[in-house]
């Protein structure tokens, strides 16, 4: 009677379909094991002939090779049967053959594609518009202190904190970490002048720990790697007594004559070709979005970060906190016919240093560049 009705169904139905379930047949001889000697179970002839009439395709299977047992007798009953048309529809669908549990036979689950690892740095975005309605609603979530953003900060920095949701009102209120001190004995701008300017080792002290947290910081946002906190004190301890002695040794160069002249500099792109300088990856991701929206098809990507360049080539975990800017990248990348990345040294970066300290003053240059930038282009 199966074999019948599938014969009379695939007569009448042109459309990519399967079939699941037991059928209580064997499709091949070795699709079973133990068992007395007499035992008469073997491949079932006439549900071999109407799988060859319908054109259907065993699907295979992942897990134990049988799905049914009785004592020491075992048998592949189930399967998932289908035309080549499903096949071309779903072609990472996966057959698994799951344990037993009550029944003697296996549970059969069919996955028509396989299960990808989530981002989670990309969550959706779930909100019960109901709950803004409650009177109470604004206290709950808190407010951004306003006043003071606008004091302390420009406004277009004001204008993307303010988009992200504030903190709740039960944490600590935004305070500046180095403020001055409550009776005005301590004033971190004052303390930085005095000390800077003061003819000492201080400043150069100063310049090498800084450039030493900054180090430390790429290295444990980029390369997962942290460095304990004596270990940093004693880097930046002996650099800087290495810069104190070069300092007084009076070094000369071997060259007088080449000795001002430089090596590095930005170097301009072809004709046909756009160059995009930019330091991290949220520049990356503006500069590709002025390419893409000018139309721009050959492109050169500089920036300054050896770690950023390396991320956008070689990837990085899903679980990492900059996955989803190098993803929104690989996205803008696809819409540019020709792409190159290269690292530059960071002074031949130095336009793009200048342009970012202006940025908030600037509007998008597309034509002649500034004049406070032309002896950088030299």
């Amino acid at each position: 009677m199966l074999c019948q009705s599938l014969k009379l169904y695939v007569a009448n139905v042109n459309l990519p379909w399967c079939l699941v379930g037991d059928f209580n047949a064997m499709l091949h001889n070795h699709k079973k094991s133990g068992g007395a000697l007499s035992n008469n179970h073997c491949a079932c002839k006439e549900f071999q002939e109407c799988v060859a009439a319908c054109g259907l395709i065993d699907l295979g299977f992942a897990g134990w090779p049988y799905t049914w047992k009785r004592g020491n007798l075992v048998e592949r009953l189930d399967r998932d049967l289908s035309n080549l048309e499903w096949q071309l529809a779903f072609p990472e669908a996966i057959v698994k053959h799951m344990p037993m549990l009550k029944s003697d036979h296996s549970p059969i689950c069919l996955q028509l594609s396989p299960v990808s690892e989530q981002n989670r740095g990309r969550r959706p975005f779930c909100f019960l518009a109901a709950l803004i309605m409650h009177p109470d609603f604004g206290n709950a979530v808190g407010q951004w202190d306003m006043d003071k953003l606008q004091r302390m900060l420009p406004e277009e920095i004001t204008k993307k904190i303010v988009a992200i949701s504030p903190p709740p009102p039960w944490k600590e209120a935004d305070h500046l970490a180095w403020g001055p001190s409550s009776d005005g004995s301590f004033n971190l701008n004052e303390w930085l002048s005095q000390n800077l300017m003061a003819n000492n080792s201080w400043n150069c002290l100063f310049g090498v720990a800084m450039s030493s947290i900054w180090y430390l910081k790429n290295k444990l946002v980029f390369n997962e790697k942290s460095v304990h906190v004596t270990t940093a004190i004693n880097q930046i301890r002996a650099r800087s007594e290495e810069f104190f002695r070069i300092a007084r040794s009076n070094l000369k160069p071997h060259n007088i004559q080449t000795a001002g002249v430089s090596l590095i500099s930005w170097s301009r792109p072809e004709e046909d070709c756009v160059k995009v300088n930019a330091d991290e990856l949220w520049a990356v991701i503006h500069g590709l979005n002025i390419a893409t929206t000018n139309g721009y098809q050959n492109l050169i990507v500089e920036s300054d970060s050896a770690e950023a360049i390396n991320f956008i080539n070689r990837g990085c975990r899903p679980a990492h906190p900059y996955a989803p800017l190098i993803q929104d990248i690989h996205v803008l990348t696809t819409r540019i016919q020709k792409i190159t990345w290269l690292h530059s040294l960071r002074k031949a970066n130095f336009v793009t240093d200048l342009l970012a300290k202006k940025g908030q003053e600037l509007p998008v240059i597309d034509q002649a560049h500034p004049p406070f930038i032309s002896f950088a282009l030299l």
